[in-house]
């Protein structure tokens, strides 16, 4: 109901002239008021944002990590330097800037390698170039220059991984110790590949077998039929349209024995040495 704004009488709805004075009725207009409840988040927004904060969290952690390799390489040059009489007292190590560092597994070892370059200044005239042991076969040189003047030097570094933690060229690593593991690893190398030939020299020849079927099969023959004499050389048979796509080729060099219909191919090295493991699996 709207009431006058000159007497403040109330008035019937839809009045235009108050009753009692006359006076005209003005009316406001209804505002729509913007809803403020259940507005959601684009979802794309939500995304984007979890992407940044990840990005964010793992730059940090690459950042952190680079930073403790670089102080291991800052700690293990003061180390060496410490031990080696001819640098004792005369450079000291300012700065070390990792340029590099990645892990490998080599002769039964986690080891990780490491880039980097140093700035180094001398406490007092150095008259010569001199190499500083880094281990693992390495060394850095340092070169001549007098007291006060700064120089980069730049190397390799090599820690090995152990249930303490990283150990570095500074905790002496035997070198005798590393030649043992080597002739060691060189064996089990040795050993590994010969049962990994071996394991392929499986796999080809019950893929021939498998041939040699199909093509008894496809030319109705019985068993004890003998196979064409080029039956591994003909791209019918073995090719990019034949029954296999490659030809079989033996990784230790033996020659294959195709043999008649129903009697299984051979490998010659399982016929020089019988205890040998390039044979058809039972």
């Amino acid at each position: 109901m709207p009431y006058c704004s000159n007497c403040g009488t109330k008035n019937e709805e839809g009045a235009r002239f108050c009753a009692n004075c006359g006076t005209i009725i003005e009316t406001q207009p209804f505002i729509s008021l913007p809803r403020t409840t259940g507005k959601k988040f684009p979802v794309q927004g939500i995304i984007i944002l979890c992407g940044i904060i990840i990005i964010a969290i793992i730059a940090l952690i690459v950042l952190a990590g680079g930073g403790n390799v670089a102080k291991d390489c800052k700690r293990v040059l003061e180390n060496i330097i410490q031990k080696d009489n001819k640098l004792r007292g005369k450079i000291k190590v300012t700065s070390v800037n990792v340029n590099k560092s990645y892990e490998e597994t080599a002769l039964g070892m986690t080891v990780r390698t490491v880039e980097f370059d140093a700035e180094i200044i001398y406490l007092e005239n150095l008259n010569t170039t001199s190499q500083l042991d880094m281990g693992w076969f390495k060394s850095l040189e340092i070169p001549y220059s007098s007291k006060g003047k700064k120089e980069k030097v730049n190397g390799e570094m090599y820690f090995t991984k152990t249930s303490k933690g990283w150990k570095g060229p500074d905790d002496n690593i035997d070198k005798e110790d590393y030649i043992e593991r080597e002739r060691e690893s060189s064996k089990d190398f040795s050993t590994a590949r010969a049962y990994d030939h071996a394991r392929i020299c499986q796999e080809n020849l019950t893929k021939i077998d498998g041939a040699k079927e199909q093509w008894a099969l496809e030319w109705k023959v019985p068993n004890g039929t003998a196979v064409p004499s080029n039956f591994l050389d003909n791209p019918t048979y073995f090719g990019p349209n034949g029954y296999v796509k490659k030809k079989p080729i033996c990784p230790a060099g033996g020659i294959y024995i195709i043999n008649p219909i129903g009697v299984d191919p051979q490998c010659s090295i399982a016929i020089k040495d019988p205890s040998s493991q390039h044979r058809m699996p039972q």
